[in-house]
């Protein structure tokens, strides 16, 4: 009976990793838009205040827009990194930086969600004999709050 279960157990493990194997396969094809900033990745992020852009949303999204006075941004990361990084605000982990009273970093609170609303963009190319019969894929990790993707 145990010799039995034992290679029915077995059996369908074969299976199962003959069948996912496909599906492996359609994601073999990946690309990585991690920034050059911080993260010495291969693509520029650059990020600018929300308020400070006078540009509709589509315009934004095309190659066309001039981001020559946006900042360099940190992707993977939140807002507030790349400030940091750009040495906006001091570092929040060091010392008392981060306190309400030492008013170095403005607070979420006090500021607004304004304050803190960028936009981040960045520039990639698609391989079209890899994706021109395929379904592509946008798989957006470590989102902080919310973002709406153009």
């Amino acid at each position: 009976m145990k010799k039995t279960l034992l290679f029915i157990f077995l059996l369908l493990t074969s299976f199962c990793s003959i069948a996912s194997d496909g599906v492996l396969q359609e994601r073999r094809y990946e690309q990585v838009l991690i920034s050059q900033a911080g993260h010495n990745g291969d693509f520029s992020w650059k990020m600018k205040k929300a308020g400070d852009i006078l540009e509709k949303p589509e315009d934004i999204s095309t190659t066309k827009i001039n981001d020559s006075d946006w900042m360099p941004a940190i992707v993977p990361g939140t807002v507030l990194n790349s400030l940091v990084y750009n040495k906006v605000y001091p570092e929040p982990y060091y010392g008392l930086n981060n306190k309400l009273e030492s008013n170095l970093i403005p607070d979420l609170y006090h500021a607004g969600r304004d304050f803190y609303t960028y936009w981040f963009r960045t520039e990639f190319v698609l391989d079209k004999s890899v994706h021109s019969e395929k379904k592509t894929w946008l798989q957006v990790d470590g989102i902080n709050y919310r973002a709406e993707i153009w």
